[in-house]
């Protein structure tokens, strides 16, 4: 809800800037062939003092805007305006420019669930992780026949594991005896040759595991039977390119002040250049 409201607020905050320069710069008011006020446009021709009547403002500083001549802009008003006129241009360029360059995967959410379809001696064993490929990390929650759960915390690399939940345990290793502790926890009959056969697929699968549109694990599971997975992903371009937007966006508004207050970039930079040297 928050992104359409400030959608919207990019949106009216230009236009509003956009209406107040075209006004204030390119709406001339001499269609009347007098001479205005520069800051209500009541015609002050003939007046005898330098005080509006219509708003009261002082001529000397509003200005007296002339038949065929253009409205200036206080430079206060300038600076507000030309700042909110800015972010929907700068919004509606930078959105498809970003969008045409190539994106880098940045997170990764995916899970598989494997059953026995041999032993039967439990319900299911899901596999899950969360962050960038390869995965470092995966989640293991063994199911058993009566609704029995238990999870462990792998470090694929290390080839280490540790209980989570409220049974958080130290790191210990890995291997296809700490699959048997798992299934014996959740009532899986450890002895059968056929559990202990499926508890080295389930080590080697845990792995090798990267996801369902990682490496396949088909060649490891010839007692469990994949019934496929969820994944996600979420994907953005490098960070370089919008810090390189950001700059040339700065750069355009304080270009907009540079032409307002008509300053030759050169001569600025040589006076800075004076005061460091």
């Amino acid at each position: 809800m928050i992104e359409p409201l400030l959608v919207l607020v990019v949106i009216g905050a230009s236009a509003f800037g956009l209406i107040y320069l075209w006004y204030r710069v390119f709406k001339q008011r001499s269609g009347s062939g007098l001479s205005t006020c520069g800051h209500c446009g009541y015609a002050v021709r003939g007046l005898e003092s330098m005080t509006c009547p219509e708003c009261g403002e002082d001529l000397r500083e509003v200005g007296i805007v002339t038949p065929g001549r253009k409205n200036k802009v206080s430079p206060i008003l300038f600076v507000i305006s030309w700042t909110l006129l800015l972010p929907g241009p700068a919004c509606l360029i930078t959105a498809p420019i970003v969008a045409l360059v190539p994106h880098q995967q940045q997170y990764v959410s995916s899970s598989e669930t494997f059953l026995p379809h041999v032993s039967g001696e439990y319900s299911s064993v899901v596999l899950s992780a969360n962050g960038q490929i390869p995965f470092q990390e995966v989640e293991v929650i063994f199911v058993g026949n009566h609704g029995v759960t238990d999870s462990i915390e792998v470090d694929t690399v290390n080839l280490e594991y540790q209980l989570t939940g409220s049974k958080r345990s130290t790191w210990k290793t890995f291997d296809s005896n700490a699959v048997l502790v798992c299934l014996n926890g959740i009532g899986a009959d450890t002895t059968k040759q056929h559990v202990q056969d499926e508890a080295l697929e389930l080590f080697a699968v845990i792995q090798a595991w990267q996801g369902i549109n990682g490496p396949s694990t088909s060649s490891l599971t010839r007692r469990l039977y994949s019934t496929g997975g969820t994944s996600s992903s979420m994907a953005s371009p490098p960070p370089v390119i919008g810090l390189l937007m950001v700059l040339v966006w700065i750069c355009i508004w304080i270009g907009g002040f540079f032409l307002f207050f008509r300053i030759n970039p050169w001569i600025l930079v040589q006076a800075i250049a004076r005061m460091f040297g």
